[in-house]
């Protein structure tokens, strides 16, 4: 399917169009993979998977703070789901769970 390996990206891309979020930055992981997440995002749009209208650039952490906080999101959800720790219960019920097969 479209998703390919990265089925979060697609579900995510699903939420913000659902939420109507125009505007997303994600962590640039190399010029191949971004290369391959820009394709997914397209086919999105086209699918209407993803809005149509939305703006997408890659950044790194060094110049964009804000993407620290989705890592520390899925490492307190990670540390949660593996162990009980109250990790979920101190972020107040603002943090949904997605499960996602692969």
């Amino acid at each position: 399917g479209v998703s390919g390996d990265r089925p979060h990206l697609y579900r995510l891309l699903w939420d913000l169009r659902e939420l109507d979020v125009d505007e997303l930055v994600i962590e640039s992981r190399d010029e191949r993979n971004d290369r391959k997440d820009r394709r997914l995002i397209i086919a999105a749009q086209k699918a209407c998977t993803a809005s149509p209208g939305l703006t997408y650039r890659f950044s790194r952490p060094q110049a964009e703070p804000g993407l620290w906080l989705p890592d520390a999101i899925a490492g307190a959800v990670s540390a949660s789901l593996a162990n009980d720790a109250p990790y979920l219960d101190l972020l107040g019920g603002t943090v949904e769970v997605i499960h996602l097969r692969s």
